[in-house]
This record gives structure tokens, sequence and C-alpha cells, in this order.
């Protein structure tokens, strides 16, 4: 469905790392610890402080993702070859997992009930990233994979990455006639306690502009970015297709520079957006409050 957006109040403080030149955000708890992507390395800003993620074994680089209340980080292990296989960190210790059947899984968010989303994707036969691709949830206690692949989709880069507490499930599909689009969808994890995919609940597109939703909270809020429709003028957005999105534009951000992407959204209403000033590897990255509540330090 298409639908309204309108202007929001929000107020965006930059992340700032020492020794950083490039910083890209992704998940946020309701701590506020924020799971970054940097020129060196992965780790958690907090307030000011940023944690780098402990050593992976031997031949693996790490890149996060999410992060839930608990403190535990997902995200990817990429090996000298450039395979991906997904990763939990609980304190300092890694676990590694990988979808059978799938030469790469990329874990992308975990809710605080520990299940965790991503995709699992091959490459094309010109190496380009996410084709074909299917969404997944995966429970840890059981070591088992659910699919989340909209009806419809043509396979491009599936993405699922928000979970709420309700098993509400956020990312983004493309579909050979409207194009790339946000979805929505329910689990049954928690009223069953067995995993599995209830029912697609929706598909979004924003003003008729490409839509990606990345994070959700247990209010239901998501969000993402959109995109025109040559897919390379980005703008973040938050809400829902009940009350409206909202539009997020971060300091810098520019048609030119490819606008804002955000991915992470906590209880807070809180967003991580990011931008990316031209230069490959040049990332800029924000936390965004609501107006009224701005990050505390």
């Amino acid at each position: 469905m298409n639908v309204l957006i309108v202007a929001a109040a929000y107020v965006f403080t930059q992340v700032v790392i020492p020794g950083a030149s490039s910083i890209s955000p992704w998940g946020i708890n309701d701590k506020e610890q924020v799971v970054v992507q940097t020129d060196i390395g992965s780790g958690v800003y907090h307030r000011g402080t940023f944690t780098p993620l402990p050593p992976p074994p031997a031949g693996l680089q790490v890149l996060g993702y999410g992060i839930n209340n608990a403190g535990v980080v997902v995200g990817s292990a990429v090996a000298a070859d450039g395979h991906e296989q997904g990763f939990i960190l609980t304190g300092a210790a890694y676990k590694f997992f990988s979808r059978p059947g799938w030469p790469n899984t990329l874990a992308r968010a975990t809710g605080n009930s520990g299940l965790i989303t991503g995709l699992s994707y091959a490459l094309d036969e010109h190496g380009e990233f996410g084709i074909p691709s299917a969404g997944f949830v995966y429970d840890p206690r059981t070591e088992t994979f659910t699919d989340v692949t909209p009806p419809g989709s043509d396979g491009f880069r599936i993405f699922a990455q928000g979970i709420n507490k309700a098993g509400v499930i956020s990312g983004s599909a493309r579909d050979s006639n409207i194009g790339p689009y946000a979805f929505v969808w329910q689990m049954d994890t928690f009223a069953s306690g067995k995993p599995g995919v209830t029912r697609f609940i929706d598909r979004i597109r924003i003003a008729a502009g490409f839509a990606r939703a990345r994070g959700i909270n247990d209010a239901g809020l998501i969000t993402g970015f959109s995109a025109d429709e040559t897919d390379s003028t980005g703008v973040g957005f938050v809400g829902n297709s009940v009350h409206g999105f909202h539009l997020l534009t971060v300091p810098g951000a520019t048609p030119e520079n490819g606008g804002t992407v955000c991915q992470g959204i906590n209880n807070l209403a809180q967003v991580t957006c990011g931008f990316n000033d031209g230069v490959p590897g040049n990332d800029h990255a924000f936390i965004g409050s609501p107006e009224g509540r701005g990050e505390e330090n």
C-alpha cells in the first residue's frame, strides 16, 4: 500500500569516535547502545564511548549489525574467501551459524526474545550481492531457521531485519511488477511456542517511492529508508501504515550524496541513521531522538 508522509521533529546527534573517520550506525537497544561499523572495526557506541567487539577467531572479520537489551550482538563473520556466516556474541564468546543450502548467511538483528533475523544469499554471475536471497528468522536455542520470503518476491535482496516482542518482523523485498517495498510480517512463535510464520501483513511503499523497512519497536513503529524511482536518492522514515510515516534527513545528507538511510529503532522511538558523503567508505552516523527527548550524555 502507498501511505502519506509528513514532516517529523527529530533532533539528531552525530556519533563521533576518536580515530574513526568512517562510522555507519545499525541496531540500537533501549539502553541507547548502538552497534556501529567503522574503519577501525565494529563495536558498540554508548553515550560517547566506543567499545570494540572482541577479536574473532583467526581468519575471520566480524561486522556487527544488531543488539538487544541484554547486550547480545549479532552480525556477519566474513572469511578470507568472502563467504559469510552469522555470529552471536554473548559477552566475549562468539557462536557462528549458517543456513543450510545457502553459501552466505548474514544476521541483521536480534530481539529480546533471542530470535535472530537476517538474510541468506548467493551471488549472481556478475558477483552482485544478494541474488538470489531469502529472509529468515533463526532460533539459536533449537538451531532452526524459519523462512521469511514474501510471496511473489523475485529473490532480489530480501532482508528480514526488525523483530519486536510480539514477533512482528520488518524487512524489504522486491516484486517484478511494483519494485522494491517494505514488508511487515507476523511470527507465531510467542503465541504457540513454536517457530513459524502465520501471516504476511502488509506491503508498504511511501508516497509511491521504493521503501525498505529495517528496525521495528514494540509499539510497531518501523524505520528504514525510501528512494526515488532511480533507487539512488534516499530519505529516512519512521512510523507505520496506521499513523503515517515521518521523513527523516540527517545533517549533511543531500540528494547529491545519496540521502539518509536509517537502520535501527528502540522503544524510546530513537533511530539510527546515516549517510555517505560521496566518498566510498566515508560514512557518517547519527542518533535521532523525538524532539523534546535529546540523547542523554
